[in-house]
């Protein structure tokens, strides 16, 4: 009988994934970024303001409590 040699294959979603944190290209897709200068994705919570958006896990607890209680505005990019 012959051995099977392992070629050590990966799914793609699996090495973008490890490599950028997302696994299509789709999800890595960049609309801007925030009012602090932070890189805002697909899917990222933001908080949206008159003087622009925040991403949310940005900030501190308290930051996005005190925007949303100056009426900030908490949803999700898509």
């Amino acid at each position: 009988m012959q051995e099977v040699q392992s070629l050590d294959l990966e799914h793609p979603q699996i090495t973008r994934t490890r490599l950028t944190g997302y696994p299509t290209k789709e999800d890595m897709q960049t609309y801007g970024n925030d009012v602090l200068g932070n890189a805002i994705k697909l899917y990222d919570d933001v908080i949206a303001m008159p003087e622009g958006i925040y991403r949310a896990d940005s900030l501190t607890d308290e930051e996005v409590h005190s925007l949303l209680e100056n009426g900030g505005i908490y949803q999700q990019m898509e």
